[in-house]
């Protein structure tokens, strides 16, 4: 395979990821990606290392029980 061909393949792939992206964006309500993104940065701007992520741990499991409804523990 020549290099070409190979450098078309990853732009195309690119070009559908991006495509995909987009459209799982435009059926996400507008509030939730500004909220996604708002984490995405937080996770940004307090990094930890890895087998280390107490905060990003902390943080991750309070934003899912705010998603789901609270589990009854028999």
């Amino acid at each position: 395979m020549d290099n070409h061909k190979i450098t078309a393949d990853i732009q195309a792939e690119r070009r559908r990821n991006s495509d995909s992206q987009k459209d799982i964006q435009a059926d996400m309500p507008e509030d939730f990606q500004e909220e996604l993104v708002k984490l995405r940065r937080y996770f940004h701007e307090h990094p930890e290392l890895s087998w280390q992520e107490y905060h990003t741990q902390e943080k991750s499991w309070n934003i899912w029980m705010s998603w789901v409804s609270p589990i009854k523990i028999l």
